[in-house]
Formats: C-alpha cells, structure tokens, sequence
C-alpha cells in the first residue's frame, strides 16, 4: 500500500506514454492531475487507487480512455474531465460512490456517455456537464441520489436525461427545454 499525503500531477509532458509504475498506490491526499500530455492513451496503472482528494484530467491530446481507475471509490473534493479530444467515455470510473464538491464534465467533443459513473450517488456541490459534442447519453448518472445543483448545457446531441434515482437538488436543475423529452 502506498500514499501520497499531497499531489501527484504529470503537466506538460509529451513523452509520457503509461503510469504502468504506480500500480501499488492507493490514495492521494490531494489532487491527482493529468494535463496536457502529448503521448498518454489510458491511465492504466492507476487500478489500486481508492480515493483521492481531488481529480483534474484536462487536454490530453490522445488520452482514449480512462479505463485505469475501476477501484476509485471517493474524491473529497472536485472532479473535472475537460478538454480531452479523444476521450469516447467514461467507464473507468464504474466504482466511483461519491464526490464531496463539484463534478465538472466539459468540451470533451467525442465523448458519447457518462456511462462509468453507474455506482456515483452524489455529486455534493454541483453537476456540470457542458459542451460535450457528441455526447449522446448521461444514462450513466441515473444512481445520483442527490446534489446541489445540476447543469446540462450545449451538449447538441444529448436528447434526453434519465436521472431517476434523483431526489434533492438543493439549488438549480438547468436543461435547455427544447431538448427536453423526459425519462425524468
């Protein structure tokens, strides 16, 4: 078992091609990042992780899949996936339970589904899911049981929201109405 009490972030490579070496961590205190790589296809290596205090993948030119996180139970603060162009899903995130602060899903233009987030129960302070171009389905979040507020926005493709498990939303649910078509 290994811990990391602070940040673990790979920022600005364009060589790194696997985290293969970092199957024995387990948590991060603090905020796990990986941005802007040039190289990096999947997070593999990272299976061992349960928890982390907070999660930033942004622009990651060829990151395909996030596959590498299927025991990652809880984020104690916020969760972002933004900006990464070839990013199809999200289904390494299926034992995701909890995330404490903000979720924020956004200009991710080939994502299709949200299907990973399947076990999320609550999202503690908001939902953002935003300008995702070919996303087709946020099925995926239908487990939330509650959050503070929800957003789905620009998200052309997206022609309903089934979020059935749903029963507090202590601030705002905004969803463009003429998409609506209600699995609600």
């Amino acid at each position: 078992m290994v811990e990391i009490e602070r940040d673990l972030a790979f920022s600005g490579n364009a060589v790194l091609t696997n985290l293969e070496g970092l199957s024995s961590l387990t948590r991060i205190g603090a905020l796990l990042e990986i941005s802007s790589t040039e190289a990096l296809t999947s997070l593999n290596g990272l299976s061992a992780l349960t928890s982390v205090g907070a999660v930033r993948i942004a622009d990651n030119e060829v990151l395909v899949s996030v596959d590498g996180l299927p025991n990652l139970r809880l984020v104690e603060s916020y969760f972002e996936i933004e900006d990464n162009p070839l990013l199809g899903d999200c289904d390494g995130f299926a034992g995701l339970e909890q995330i404490l602060s903000n979720m924020s899903i956004v200009s991710n233009p080939s994502l299709l589904n949200v299907d990973g987030f399947s076990n999320l129960d609550s999202a503690g302070f908001s939902i953002t899911i935003s300008d995702n171009a070919s996303l087709l389905s946020i099925d995926g979040l239908s487990g939330i049981t509650h959050a503070g507020s929800i957003s789905i926005v620009r998200n052309p493709l997206l022609a309903s929201v089934s979020m059935r498990s749903l029963r507090r939303v202590s601030s705002f649910f905004k969803y463009p109405v003429q998409c609506w078509t209600s699995k609600y």
